[in-house]
């Protein structure tokens, strides 16, 4: 099951630049003392996704799969920086690695459907949707705390497509409607 949370990064928000700089620099100092190495790589690795520093995450999530080759953790998060960024091709593979290496994770199979689905691939899509609600994922809920996600980021086009796509499923809920309808205008 994937630990999402070094995707929960939040709380950092709540930091100074200069606070985050600190930490950032204790955490680095962890890593050239050889402290904990895994636990500070991915903890940094979580803060340059946090700073929206995608090729060194992205770096450091790389290491993380060579030094923990069997944890399924580091490809799902490698596959998500991808994700994040749009770049589902290049997500695909590590999502598919870390379902295999862990796979009773119902996030990633949604994340890995979502994948496929934005690339037309609607076969694959459902099929990894139906795995997820299988291993008992709330596919709806998920698509509101994206949009609820991307709205807080001020990204209002990828909020009104997750609002959609969880209308979508159940459009009973008129909350999610005008939610559409404002961020439609």
């Amino acid at each position: 099951m994937l630990n999402t949370d070094l995707l929960k990064v939040k709380f950092l928000s709540k930091y100074t630049e200069q606070e985050l700089e600190d930490y950032e620099a204790n955490l680095r100092m962890k890593l050239l003392g050889k402290v904990n190495i895994i636990s500070s790589m991915a903890k940094l690795a979580s803060l340059c996704f946090f700073k929206k520093d995608y090729d060194t995450a992205i770096y450091f999530f790389e290491k993380l799969m060579t030094l923990d080759a069997t944890n399924g953790n580091w490809p799902g998060f490698l596959a998500y920086v991808y994700y994040e960024q749009e770049k589902y091709k290049k997500a695909i593979p590590y999502f598919e690695k870390s379902v295999d290496l862990s796979p009773n994770s119902p996030f990633i199979y949604f994340l890995l459907g979502n994948s496929y689905s934005r690339l037309g691939k609607i076969k694959e899509a459902t099929w990894c949707y139906e795995l997820a609600i299988f291993l008992d994922f709330d596919i709806y809920g998920a698509h509101v705390d994206f949009a609820k996600k991307y709205e807080k980021m001020g990204q209002k086009e990828k909020a009104l497509e997750e609002y959609i796509l969880a209308y979508e499923i159940d459009p009973r809920d008129k909350k999610i409607k005008k939610k559409i309808d404002a961020l439609s205008q």
